[in-house]
């Protein structure tokens, strides 16, 4: 499976700090070159978390300092990388592993506990609370889609209709009820976006693109609208709380990665490239032009 990485979020790390312009600049982790780090949390302005691994270790590292130095939190002489990362309070927070495995912490990082194990790798969690989670990663055949509500003491399979192999990049709740899932078929790169209005009991197409257009991650701000973006500069949008999308595109751009603030503003990272807009997406205007991948 570690050729499945290639398709995910991979940030290349220079260990050097210099000031860019327009308000960019690196932050030292410590890490060796060619560790990539998928996830990012922070909990409050001073203390966040970001994970990820190399082919001989896999980490959590921990600032409270607003990332000027960072400590690991977790580290492991194993090539199984955490992927996204999750916090529901400054305590309790979740993180995604490659050999299908989700741990916890509820004492702000200081220990991390297993609580999933499976099959095939977990690239993406997205917790309500404590208690209710959902969980998805590669898929080869049927669902990689799990779901715990009594705080991953059992958890639950959640069939999609898709068919045949796929990447489940991210699963991402509105509310208790409603959800999305982005993913690509293994086979074709043909992206999808299902929706659930049940809290995942049954899941429904509402977009389907190219081969060009493969979708990694979906953000919000609690209104009717939505971006994804993805692949080749690909941005989608929905001004209807998902059930149609509308496609454009922002150069040549691989983008990974998408924080919204408010209606209007969102910020978009990716290969070589961090992009702004302050109209919802209507226009992008770059940031930054880093020379690593995002």
């Amino acid at each position: 499976m570690k050729k499945y990485i290639l398709f995910f979020f991979i940030l290349s790390l220079t260990l050097s700090e210099s000031v860019f312009t327009q308000g960019w600049f690196e932050q030292p982790t410590g890490l060796s070159a060619g560790a990539a780090l998928y996830g990012v949390w922070f909990v409050n302005a001073n203390t966040g978390f970001i994970s990820g691994g190399a082919s001989s270790f896999r980490v959590i590292k921990k600032t409270t300092d607003g990332g000027n130095t960072w400590a690991n939190s977790y580290f492991e002489t194993d090539p199984a990388t955490f992927y996204s990362i999750q916090f529901i309070n400054e305590t309790t927070g979740f993180v995604c592993g490659y050999e299908s495995e989700v741990y916890r912490t509820t004492n702000a990082g200081a220990n991390w506990n297993m609580i999933y194990t499976g099959a095939n790798g977990i690239f993406s969690g997205e917790f309500l609370d404590y208690n209710t989670g959902i969980i998805s990663g590669y898929n080869y055949n049927g669902s990689n889609i799990h779901k715990t509500t009594n705080a991953g003491a059992s958890w639950t399979t959640l069939n999609t209709p898709l068919a045949g192999q796929h990447f489940l990049f991210q699963v991402f709740f509105r509310n208790a009820n409603t959800a999305f899932l982005s993913s690509s078929s293994y086979t074709t790169s043909v992206p999808d976006i299902l929706r659930t209005s049940n809290g995942g009991a049954n899941w429904s197409f509402v977009y389907t693109g190219t081969a060009s257009q493969v979708t990694f991650k979906i953000a919000d701000i609690n209104s009717d609208t939505m971006i994804a973006v993805g692949q080749a500069g690909n941005i989608l949008r929905t001004y209807n709380s998902g059930l149609n999308w509308s496609n454009s595109t922002f150069g040549s751009y691989n983008l990974n990665n998408i924080t919204m603030l408010n209606n209007s503003l969102a910020y978009a990272v990716g290969q070589n490239v961090i992009i702004k807009t302050t109209n919802t997406g209507n226009n992008w205007n770059i940031q930054h032009t880093p020379s690593s991948n995002l």
